[in-house]
Formats: C-alpha cells, structure tokens, sequence
C-alpha cells in the first residue's frame, strides 16, 4: 500500500515539475526577443551549402501551428493479431511478445495484425471482415519491454488509408503513469508555445484478439488506455 501511494506521490511531484517547466517557457517566451539576421545570402546554393551559411541561422523555428487541432476524442481501437512466420521461418504468435525484456532490442518480432479504429460510442461494422492483414504490429519501448501490459507499434498498410493521415501509430501503455494524462497534457501545452515543436496525440482504448486461440475463444480482450504519440519522421 506505501509503495502505491509513494508511486502517486512521484507522479504528482512529476506533473508539478512539468507545470513549473512550462511556466518558466512560457515566461521567458514572452521576455527574449528573437534577432532576425539583417540580410540572407542570396549567393547560396545547394552545391555551396553548409551550416555555417544558411539563412535559417539565427531564425526561430516556424511552425503552422494549425495542425494541432485540439482532440479529445476517444478512439476504441480493436487490434486482431495473427500468428506470423518470423525470419527463421518459424511460425510466431501473440504470445511471442510476453518474451521482452527491459532494454533488449534484439529481440523484436513483428506480427501481422488487423486494426480498425473507431470513434467513442461507435461499433464494428458487424458484416466487416477482421481476419484479412491491413498492417503490422511490434513491441515498442525501453525499459517498459519487460512489463506485464506493452506498448505498441503499429504500421498500417498503404490500402488501409491511415489514421489522421498517420500510418505509424505509437500506442503507449504509459504503466508508471498513474495519471494517464501527463504525456498528451505535455504535447497539447507544447503547441502553444512558439517556436517550440509539438506531436499530436491522442487517447485510445485497445481491445486485442489473439486469433492463434481455439476460435470460439477469440474475443476482444480490454488492454486499457493507451496514448497514440505521432511519428515525426
């Protein structure tokens, strides 16, 4: 009990410290004046190019600032994985990925997997075929690799049209953080603040089907909250 209290008390001095680091941002934003350089070198080209002469020294970053467009949607998302050969040639399923542990890349399959995702309140289109491959999914992390509940790569395919206009979703658990809030609370505040670079993000419930079970056990299992971070490349 005193080490879950101890954990709620790290995550609150964790989301004060944020706070305080977004104030002294914002605070300073508004003091330090951006020197523009007086004239740009009209004399560059990409032959000639290098770091020391380009025209962006000295020039804040500018951003459209218009594509974080605030959402606060929900999005169920129902994830199907399939069992997968890997590079061996050997047939892999779900439960390949309860074998991460903390901070070793090594091992990392990649399944083949179905997913559709829906806005909060609506329902699978129940004539909809969910056994047919739209993308690929992975464990993604660090230390978080070796807990009990992973975080998530997920590429969709080209045929699957994406997410927002994102085909790399980053489904994080976020398990140490009792909040659920602290990483898309950090980006939504982030895009406010000028000449500083945000993601978007956003919530999703995960329901997962193993499809490698006895098929009259292939149900949605719950998963829980996951944040959905943007691929900035």
């Amino acid at each position: 009990m005193r080490s879950k209290e101890n954990r709620g008390m790290m995550v609150l001095l964790f989301v004060i410290i944020i706070l305080f680091v977004v104030f002294i941002v914002l605070y300073q934003n508004e003091r330090i004046r951006v020197e523009l350089p007086d004239t740009l070198s009209k004399n560059v080209t990409m032959s000639n190019w290098s770091l020391e002469n380009s025209s962006g020294n000295g020039r804040p970053i500018e951003e459209d600032k218009s594509i974080y467009e605030t959402d606060n949607t929900i999005y169920d998302t129902y994830i199907s994985i399939f069992p997968t050969k890997d590079e061996n040639g050997e047939l892999i399923d779900f439960s390949a990925f309860g074998k991460h542990q903390a901070r070793d890349h090594d091992y990392n399959p990649t399944l083949n997997s179905n997913i559709q995702i829906v806005e909060e309140g609506g329902v699978l289109d129940p004539l909809l075929n969910l056994d047919f491959t739209n993308s690929t999914i992975r464990v993604r992390g660090n230390s978080s690799r070796g807990d009990t509940y992973k975080s998530y790569k997920v590429k969709l395919d080209e045929e699957t049209g994406g997410f927002l206009g994102q085909t790399s979703l980053n489904l994080n658990k976020h398990s140490e953080d009792h909040s659920k809030i602290t990483t898309k609370f950090c980006t939504d505040v982030i895009r406010h603040i000028d000449h500083l670079v945000s993601y978007r993000t956003n919530f999703m419930r995960v329901w997962i089907r193993d499809t490698s079970l006895p098929e009259d056990e292939q149900e949605y299992e719950y998963y829980g909250l996951f944040t959905h971070i943007e691929q900035p490349n």
